[in-house]
């Protein structure tokens, strides 16, 4: 008997792929580098410096791995949605976080 959580049953959502996971948590990753330093501190010099180089590429690469890890878990589509969407909230939680610096 099949794992009805695995069955693809019609009106659920198809599972996000592996570019989809890289796309929305490096633009999620480049948007809170950006934005995140000059919320929190207007004078901040190297706010896009920080999004260019590090939470951008990071976030793409992070996106890119766990993709691919979702992919072979076998998680339902919804499920894998949710997780996607709380990576993207804790990434810019994160970035936030580390913006505030002392």
């Amino acid at each position: 008997m099949a794992d009805r959580d695995n069955e693809n049953v019609a009106g659920e959502p198809s599972p996000p792929g592996v570019i989809l996971w890289a796309l929305v948590l490096g633009a999620s990753g480049l948007v809170a580098g950006v934005f995140g330093p000059t919320m929190v501190d207007p004078q901040m010099p190297q706010g896009s410096l920080a999004s260019i180089i590090v939470t951008g590429p990071l976030a793409l690469l992070f996106g890119m791995l766990l993709g691919k890890a979702m992919q072979r878990s076998g998680l339902n589509a919804r499920l894998q949605w949710q997780v996607l969407f709380g990576c993207v909230a804790a990434l810019v939680l994160a970035t936030l976080y580390f913006c505030l610096g002392d």
